[in-house]
């Protein structure tokens, strides 16, 4: 019964001792891997600087047009907005008075009616004389204002007609004392329309020097062609004047490389020697102004950076980050 005991008792003992040496082992391996898995993880961002990396197939690279510019150095052009109307081009408008006083006999145009140099407006009986003499039109364009009424004396005090040519226009612009060191005869501006998507280059004619006691601005005014008739007396519009902000060169790329991911903004740049693999690079915004953007730190002069296809490239990421495979490609 002893020895029963005793062979059972070691049984016993030898089982417990494989139970605990198979649970052993599993743990060990699984420290193992874990320790493994942290060294590589920790390597790859030793390598990149934490920096994710997009890897994308040859076919894919294509698909996006993606395409490479170096980071350079430059002025960011600023902008300033001048707000104002068109009105009437004062040179081509003619007020159109009675040559002696008399009665109005005839009226030929109306308000709004196209008129050509040369063509009879009115009749008018001269008083005096006892004849009647036409009023002739001295410059083509439209009938802006009619005051000659058939019947009424007409003493010569007020024209009897107002012809205005549209084909050119003013456009009156208001500058106020921080923007006149801006500007200058000559130079170029992009007016664009309040209410509208019109836009067209013109150029300044006249500064104004004196500036006016209630809006405290300066006239600033150009002449816009309106053959199309878009940009008749009356509209509202605003100028875009550019000018390079005082300082030294700062690093500048287009606007369109720099992407916002997570609330940063990131640039993507290829890794060395590949041809599909992208770092996303967080980077330091500055000024913005014509399309360009300042770098104020992630990147370098000289630096390759990804300029079309970058958004193509942060739709990748997005996608990444979801499945969660976003840092070590995909």
């Amino acid at each position: 019964m002893n020895s029963t005991k005793y062979q059972l008792f070691i049984s016993f003992i030898s089982i417990s001792f494989l139970i605990l040496g198979c649970n052993k082992h599993p743990e060990d391996h699984g420290s193992h891997n874990e320790t493994a898995q942290d060294s590589m993880v920790g390597l790859a961002r030793s390598e990149h600087e934490d920096e994710l990396i997009i890897t994308l197939s040859g076919p894919e690279v294509e698909k996006a047009g993606i395409k490479l510019i170096e980071v350079g150095t430059g002025k960011i052009p600023g902008s300033r907005r001048l707000y104002g109307e068109i009105r009437l081009n004062e040179e081509q408008v003619v007020h159109k008075y009675p040559k002696y006083p008399g009665i109005v006999r005839d009226v030929r145009r109306n308000i709004g009616d196209r008129v050509f140099q040369g063509d009879t407006l009115a009749m008018v009986f001269n008083t005096s004389t006892l004849s009647t003499y036409p009023v002739i039109a001295a410059q083509s364009g439209e009938v802006l204002e009619k005051h000659a009424v058939v019947g009424e004396f007409t003493d010569g005090s007020e024209p009897l007609m107002v012809i205005g040519d549209l084909r050119t226009v003013w456009v009156d612009l208001h500058a106020f004392e921080k923007d006149m060191p801006l500007l200058k005869k000559g130079q170029a501006l992009i007016l664009k329309s309040i209410e509208g998507d019109e836009q067209i280059q013109t150029y300044i004619r006249y500064i104004k020097p004196v500036m006016d006691a209630i809006t405290r601005t300066n006239i600033v005014r150009c002449t816009v062609s309106n053959t199309s008739g878009t940009w008749n007396p009356g509209r509202l519009v605003y100028a875009e004047v550019a000018y390079d902000h005082d300082g030294e060169d700062v690093l500048i790329v287009p606007e369109s490389c720099i992407q916002t991911y997570e609330s940063e903004h990131v640039a993507f740049v290829p890794e060395s020697g590949s041809e599909t693999e992208f770092a996303v690079v967080t980077v330091e915004p500055g000024q913005r102004g014509g399309g360009l953007i300042e770098i104020q730190s992630g990147l370098k002069a000289g630096d390759s950076i990804v300029s079309n296809g970058s958004f193509f490239l942060k739709s990748e990421l997005v996608t990444s980050s979801l499945s969660g495979h976003a840092g070590h490609g995909h």
